[in-house]
């Protein structure tokens, strides 16, 4: 076992110790560099363009401009180089922090997860019992070249929400990461689904609710019985969709999937799309 494997073995064990979260599954390494490198662009960018735009400009300034716009331009030219010191002020700290705490890793167990660097401090605990609701969704990019063509490009976003907040936290660490924290919460919540389906109450899903009666659309506040209900949530018969919305706008769309699968009396599908 080499250094780096006996470190992680030390981590993993007070982790353990410390907060009882049960087994240990997997680890997801970071980078703690990552975060570093739009504003090392950015520096590029920045300090490339005050000086070829401030050398352009300077051969011509003195022919152009009285000694007042002189100093006018000097003053602007001092107000972004103090913007760029700042800027490198800020790498300088971050590459510090990255150094000294070491890389930021996700590391998962049985009852839920902790944030914690390569060197031992832990950032955040959460555990499955805490997350509300999670969510995925696709947010598309769209960019248009010199020649005038347009090509869009497709990225997902998985966040959390946890108890007693009310904004949601972005999972890192990719999306193998993301869908085991799904899955795992998936299973804490399906029972409490399962019992509100059952009890004739709703099983809340953000935009889309289910209970016995049928499907419900909480933003057009309208019911589709099971019925009626077929493929997409549509009514059979009808050519187009009774509902139809992008998966960013459920909630736990894990549970619901399984809460649809084993419970519903009906054949009925939700199409979960971009």
């Amino acid at each position: 076992m080499n250094q780096q494997q006996s470190q992680m073995t030390d981590v993993n064990l007070q982790l353990l110790q410390q907060y009882n979260l049960g087994s240990f599954m997997k680890m997801y390494k970071g980078s703690s560099w990552g975060c570093l490198i739009p504003v090392v662009i950015f520096m590029v960018i920045w300090v490339t363009g005050v000086f070829v735009w401030y050398e352009q400009f300077w051969e011509h300034v003195e022919h152009i401009m009285p000694l007042y716009g002189i100093v006018f331009i000097t003053i602007a030219f001092t107000f972004m180089i103090s913007i760029g010191i700042g800027l490198l002020v800020m790498l300088i700290i971050g590459m510090h922090r990255g150094i000294s705490k070491g890389n930021l890793n996700a590391y998962l167990y049985e009852y839920g997860f902790i944030y914690c660097t390569s060197k031992g401090i832990v950032e955040q605990v959460v555990r499955w019992t805490d997350i509300t609701v999670f969510q995925h969704k696709v947010v598309k990019h769209s960019s248009t070249s010199s020649s005038g063509s347009t090509s869009t490009t497709y990225s997902d976003v998985y966040t959390i929400t946890l108890r007693n907040t009310e904004k949601p936290v972005r999972l890192s660490f990719g999306k193998e990461f993301a869908k085991a924290v799904e899955c795992e919460v998936a299973n804490w919540h399906y029972p409490f689904a399962r019992t509100a389906y059952w009890s004739g109450s709703m099983a809340r899903f953000g935009r889309l609710a289910i209970w016995p009666q049928g499907t419900y659309d909480t933003t057009n506040r309208a019911t589709l019985p099971w019925s009626h209900g077929g493929v997409s949530i549509k009514k059979i018969g009808e050519r187009h969709a009774w509902a139809f919305f992008p998966v960013g706008a459920l909630d736990n769309p894990e549970v619901l999937r399984r809460l649809i699968a084993t419970e519903v009396p009906y054949r009925f599908e939700v199409l979960l799309s971009r």
